[in-house]
């Protein structure tokens, strides 16, 4: 092993002397500087290896540890500094050579130099971050010499940001003849040149008859008119310049079929399976999870009057039968409701949701003898979902709540499934 280091030692110093022949002092240095560095510090030089070996690594692990912070400082200083390009132009003349143009900044109720160049074109681009400016054109003839310089024309720079929706009402419409749409947009960022308009997927845009914008950009009012729309959903884009837009959907636009009435005025009539469950209270008799029933509902809606889109009363009757109660015979009773209405439509009326919220009594039928708790006050509340199959037949399902008036109160919940007609 050691002749072998010889050797290769014994190379490369007949290497140097041959290389560095011509300049014998300076190389004869290196050489004996380079002998040193292979014999002498060998275990050094290794050591130094690991050394450098480890900072390299602690160096990379701290590159990647920072080089997220980075990206995004310097991501959010670009969002920040955004701006776009200004393009201003002037009217020319023959004798002129070039244009000196000259940009000043409003601050602290002075202005101050901001810009000044030269073209020979009657237009110059700039890029202006947001705030207030004034410039003036100063043209130099052909042997250069400035000529009468135009007034100062003030200039105003917006700052580019994006429009956001919150709210967007009404979001359904029925089509009316010779009527106008207005919708009510409320949000942030709007533009007072903001370009605000409905369009569907693939569609071109449709621009409002009318069109106001808050001085604060936090609100819109628009104004369509029938022959503008057809039967369709459409979202609402708002555009400000430089292209920065967001959109909201979706609002419908539905057409009333022809089987519908011209009066305002809809009626349901439905029948319906409806058991009583007991959920607390003593009221009922003991040891019974549930009591047969059936309901008979008579509904009536007006659009005339509208918390959703629809709204009217209903009538209801259910007979129930009721356990025995001290060795009597089995007890029934009939429970009278009256409910006020908010019906919610969905595709094209097809499919609804309707709130109710009323007031019932219930009463003994031909007993013997029955719980004193029975003629009482109750209150109801619940919701259904109606399918229009076919006209004139809808399939109805809901839930009811009642809470009866009883010392101590008891209450119990009403699932029930019916069938019924309207016109």
């Amino acid at each position: 092993m050691s002749s072998t280091f010889s050797n290769f030692i014994d190379f490369f110093q007949e290497f140097f002397q041959n290389i560095f022949a011509t300049n014998h002092t300076k190389n004869t240095n290196f050489y004996f500087q380079f002998l040193i560095f292979v014999r002498v510090v060998p275990k050094v030089r290794v050591r130094c290896w690991f050394v450098v070996n480890k900072l390299c690594i602690i160096l990379i692990v701290l590159f990647l540890f920072f080089l997220p912070s980075f990206v995004e400082a310097q991501t959010a200083g670009y969002s920040i500094e955004r701006r776009l390009l200004q393009r201003l132009a002037w009217t020319g003349d023959d004798l002129t050579f070039r244009y000196e143009v000259v940009i000043e900044e409003a601050a602290e109720g002075k202005y101050e130099p901001h810009f000044q160049d030269f073209t020979h074109d009657t237009f110059i681009i700039v890029s202006l971050p947001p705030g207030k400016y004034r410039y003036r054109i100063i043209p130099h003839d052909f042997l250069d010499e400035p000529g009468e310089s135009s007034s100062w024309a003030n200039l105003e720079v917006l700052r580019l940001l994006p429009p956001e929706i919150e709210k967007v009402t009404p979001s359904f419409f029925y089509f009316e003849k010779d009527a106008a749409y207005t919708i009510t947009v409320t949000g942030q960022n709007i533009a007072p040149e903001a370009e605000i308009f409905l369009r569907t997927l693939g569609g071109a845009p449709i621009l409002p008859e009318t069109a106001s914008i808050s001085a604060d950009g936090a609100s819109a009012s628009l104004s369509f008119k029938t022959d503008q729309i057809q039967s369709g959903d459409y979202e609402l884009v708002i555009r400000n310049p430089g292209s920065l837009e967001t959109s909201k959907g979706t609002i419908t636009f539905a057409a009333r079929t022809d089987s519908l009435p011209d009066s305002p005025m809809t009626i349901n009539i439905s029948a319906a399976l409806a058991p009583l469950f007991p959920i607390y209270g003593e009221a009922y008799s003991k040891n019974t999870v549930v009591f047969p029933g059936t309901a008979v509902r008579l509904g009536i809606y007006t659009s005339e009057i509208s918390v959703l889109h629809t709204t009217g009363f209903e009538i209801a009757a259910g007979y129930y039968t009721f356990g025995k109660f001290n060795g009597s015979r089995t007890q029934h009773a009939l429970i009278i409701e009256l409910n006020l209405l908010a019906r919610k439509e969905l595709l094209n009326q097809k499919m609804s949701l309707c709130f109710r919220f009323g007031a019932g009594y219930t009463m003994p039928i031909a007993a013997d003898e029955h719980p004193p708790l029975w003629e009482t006050l109750n209150a109801n509340t619940g919701v259904s979902f109606q399918w229009q199959i076919e006209k004139p037949f809808f399939l109805e399902i809901g839930i009811d709540y009642a809470h009866r008036f009883t010392s101590p109160h008891s209450g119990a919940i009403k699932p029930w499934i019916g069938i019924g007609i309207n016109n």
